[in-house]
């Protein structure tokens, strides 16, 4: 047996469609005109109770298109005007109203046709998918590092940075940065006291000390291996993130500059407006 189809009820739809022109504050005529009628018997028949008339399928799109209103809705099948309302809501966390409300906004229509239509909406989405696969990529020094290591750790890679050469850029020349952060006082510490102020993963000293070469090492060597490593396995990590924060920056920039040819563009309409008037 074939699934049961839920059919559309035929006079909520007529209701809700006498409903939609009103509100769109459209007569029969003018609705049979938007939709290449010469008359509004096509609307009155099929706002009309007493007839089981209803749009083919053509005129149905059409009439969501003209009222701008969802065909889930218009059928009755929910209640929210524009289905994308809701999705925009429930990613905005705003409510469906609001959502509707800056849809219908003429000037914000205007706005989200001119960022679609701009020669730097490409770039725009360039970046954004850029930025997604480098947050999606990027693995967090949180769990492994203590917090206070990892702020020092971002402060030395912003040392480096600034003053190594692009092409001396590595994890092993990020090295002297993180021994210079990471400064052990042997007098107060012992080794594994060291290694626990700065590491916080249960499993990291237990690694260091599976090193076969770990009983034969001074503690210098010690010291020396586990600076080394620190840099090695944050590096990546660090790089990305500044590759992101450089990524977002230029996402701004990107939408500061559609915003600016926006406007500009309005000001010119304005001024024509003005000079024809």
């Amino acid at each position: 047996m074939s699934d049961y189809i839920e059919q559309p009820n035929i006079y909520l739809f007529k209701k809700r469609l006498a409903k939609k022109r009103s509100e769109r504050k459209m007569s029969q005529e003018t609705l049979a005109h938007a939709l290449g009628y010469e008359h509004r018997s096509k609307i009155s028949t099929w706002e009309s109770n007493n007839k089981q008339t209803v749009p083919d399928l053509y005129d149905f799109y059409s009439l969501c298109k003209v009222l701008n209103c969802d065909p889930n809705c218009l059928l009755g099948y929910d209640d929210i005007e524009f289905e994308n309302d809701k999705l925009a809501a429930d990613y905005t966390k705003l409510s469906p109203d609001t959502i509707a409300t800056i849809r219908e906004n003429p000037f914000m229509a205007k706005f989200v046709d001119a960022m679609i239509n701009s020669d730097k909406t490409t770039a725009l989405f360039s970046n954004l998918i850029q930025l997604f696969n480098d947050r999606c990529n990027n693995t967090a020094l949180d769990g492994i590092f203590s917090e206070s290591a990892i702020e020092r750790l971002r402060f030395a890679f912003d040392q480096f940075f600034y003053k190594e050469i692009t092409l001396d850029m590595n994890a092993d020349s990020f090295v002297p940065y993180v021994a210079k952060a990471f400064p052990w006082n042997r007098n107060k510490l012992t080794f594994k006291e060291f290694v626990d102020s700065i590491i916080i993963h249960k499993k990291y000293y237990d690694m260091i000390i599976s090193n076969p070469a770990y009983p034969n090492q001074t503690d210098d060597e010690r010291y020396s291996y586990v600076i080394s490593d620190i840099a090695k396995s944050s590096y990546k990590y660090l790089f990305s993130t500044l590759a992101i924060s450089q990524k977002e920056a230029a996402l701004t920039h990107i939408v500061e500059l559609i915003i600016k040819d926006f406007i500009e563009t309005q000001l010119t309409e304005f001024k024509e407006t003005l000079g024809g008037a």
